[in-house]
């Protein structure tokens, strides 16, 4: 698509930047949340429009982007379903969304896979900075890895 063409934008318009990422971002249903949520490759998290009952009547409303929160170095948001409210790693559901699935069992011991930060930015949790590691490959192999001069990984 050719956007030379653009209008300048108003202030309550999207950049064009904005603009061209929305236009790229592919969305997908969170697994387990289906129908209720949608993560995108670019790592931001949406709930779908709908209705909920609250116990004394319906109450429409309109999806919307939900903001990360963070409580540690991974960004997580609050996953609502049936009542019971979930906080889940932002980047747990890009990798189960967008990756191929997990080729072992996933913990937290060095035998287990675990989500890598390819870049060591915990807070980017794009698809294509994420991967598939064995906890050893994490802890100690990626310790090891070689930067270039701006400080990003080779």
């Amino acid at each position: 698509m050719c956007f030379s063409g653009l209008q300048p934008l108003k202030r309550d318009q999207l950049t064009r930047t904005e603009l061209m990422t929305s236009i790229l971002e592919q969305w997908k249903p969170v697994v387990g949340y289906e129908g209720l949520y949608e993560v995108s490759d670019q790592g931001r998290v949406r709930s779908l429009p709908g209705e909920r009952w609250n116990g004394q009547a319906v109450h429409c409303f309109k999806g919307r982007i939900l903001k990360p929160q963070s409580k540690s170095r991974y960004l997580h948001v609050a996953l609502s379903k049936d009542g019971v409210v979930k906080c889940v790693r932002i980047h747990q559901l890009v990798a189960n969304a967008f990756l191929t699935p997990c080729p072992g069992v996933q913990g937290k011991h060095s035998y287990c896979y675990q989500i890598d930060h390819i870049n060591n930015n915990s807070r980017d949790n794009r698809a294509c900075n994420l991967q598939w590691l064995t906890g050893y490959e994490n802890t100690y192999l990626k310790a090891n890895r070689k930067r270039d001069s701006c400080g990003r990984f080779v």
